[in-house]
């Protein structure tokens, strides 16, 4: 009787591998985007005339765009310019009438 739960079992451990092989690279890619924005902060410090007070306010600002201070970027969907329905990120044809977009932000 317990062998029909082997299988199970084994597709478990499989699962939980990937997860965590999935979760690490999330976090490498993660601490690589730190050290890009440490990276680009300091360069900009350095160039300028900016201080960690002024980035500190931006980074509220822009936090709170949606209404909500929660550390979480919001992103404006960007609207196809035929029939006004928000575009998938994934396509660069609107999914409701075809038209094809360029997209104008880099986020």
């Amino acid at each position: 009787m317990a062998d029909e739960f082997l299988p199970d079992a084994s597709n478990t451990e499989r699962q939980t591998r990937e997860a965590k092989r999935e979760i690490e690279k999330l976090r490498q890619e993660v601490d690589y985007l730190t050290l890009v924005v440490q990276s680009l902060w300091s360069l900009l410090k350095e160039k300028s005339e900016l201080q960690d007070s002024q980035l500190m306010s931006v980074i509220k600002e822009f936090d709170l765009k949606d209404g909500r201070l929660n550390n979480r970027p919001h992103r404006e969907p960007q609207l196809c310019p035929k029939c006004n329905r928000a575009l998938s990120v994934e396509s660069n044809n609107c999914l409701y009438c075809g038209d094809h977009y360029d997209r104008t932000s880099p986020f």
